[in-house]
């Protein structure tokens, strides 16, 4: 009778674990619905290597496709570039597993969208008034900053000091500067911002959705790399090049530079690029200014504070 009774069991138990992985391969084909988005647009690449699709990098960090053959599209996008105007976009719908896999999504249809419209994402744009030229004396994103070192201790608790709350779906570097502030602010913490760029050849070749990200970094007594404080995809703080592993899918190393034109002007020779950065850089485009204009940036900017505290928040 117990004999039976196990057996009994174990029939209930294989057609269960039968069930759950069907159903768990029809959702990796999940339809996933059509998605707006408010952003604007940063670059524009056309298509290359055989690929048939234009790359849209958008502000917000995404990397999205356009089918060479949607002509309005593409006219549209480019003159949203030149005007650096907000633009809403409709995305194709994606199954779950091009979900969890970080693929590109198509851009279905977009509109340019009103200076009027309030926007839900908060974006940085270029400031004039922040021009001070030096370019020929150019000078790095770290050029005599005084980064924080601490003993791998004292990482580890700054990691869990670090608020845990910021939302999910906010952009990479207001939740960065949101941290590297306080930081900052409540423990006197001179942190760095690491920005990670994925190159095109890195996009294309893995259908990639992200151009960059961004987190915090200290130094740590006798670590030769930065250790960062990703808190949003870390459970503790890691070693540079093991923080690049978590997104790399290949795990390639990627190279250390301190000129944005080092990553932007060669992008087929390597997969990705790292450009460490004081606190008070806050988006890509402050990184590129530097060198481009000479733009140093030497404080936190209140309106840029206030930025990534309404996206983070």
């Amino acid at each position: 009778m117990f004999i039976k009774k196990v057996r009994t069991d174990l029939k209930k138990e294989f057609k269960m674990k039968r069930l759950i992985i069907f159903i768990t391969f029809l959702l990796s084909f999940a339809s996933y619905g059509d998605v707006k988005i408010k952003t604007k647009i940063y670059k524009i690449y056309e298509p290359s290597g055989g690929a048939e699709d234009y790359l849209v990098l958008a502000m917000n960090g995404h990397v999205y496709g356009i089918p060479s053959q949607q002509i309005e599209l593409i006219n549209m996008a480019n003159e949203a570039l030149v005007a650096f105007s907000p633009i809403e976009i409709e995305l194709e719908s994606q199954t779950s597993l091009a979900v969890k896999n970080d693929e590109r999504a198509t851009i279905k249809s977009m509109r340019m969208v009103d200076s009027s419209e309030r926007f839900e994402v908060p974006f940085g744009g270029f400031d004039p008034s922040d021009q001070t030229p030096d370019i020929v004396n150019y000078v790095g994103p770290m050029y005599g900053y005084d980064l924080t070192t601490m003993s791998q201790s004292g990482v580890n608790s700054l990691f869990r000091s670090m608020r845990n709350d910021l939302r999910g779906g906010s952009e990479c570097y207001n939740r960065a500067h949101v941290w590297n502030w306080e930081m900052y602010k409540e423990q006197g913490v001179y942190s760095g911002k690491m920005f990670l760029f994925f190159t095109r050849k890195y996009i294309r070749e893995y259908n990639y959705k992200w151009w960059f990200h961004a987190a915090p970094f200290v130094g740590v007594n006798g670590e030769s790399q930065h250790v960062v404080l990703d808190r949003q995809y870390m459970a503790n703080p890691r070693v540079m090049h093991s923080w690049t592993d978590a997104f790399m899918k290949n795990n390639a190393q990627c190279a250390v530079v301190n000129r944005y034109s080092s990553y932007s002007e060669h992008e087929y020779e390597k997969y990705c690029y790292l450009i460490p950065a004081s606190m008070y850089y806050w988006q890509p485009w402050h990184v590129e200014y530097l060198e481009k204009y000479g733009t140093r940036r030497t404080y936190f900017r209140q309106k840029d504070i206030n930025h990534a505290y309404r996206d983070a928040l």
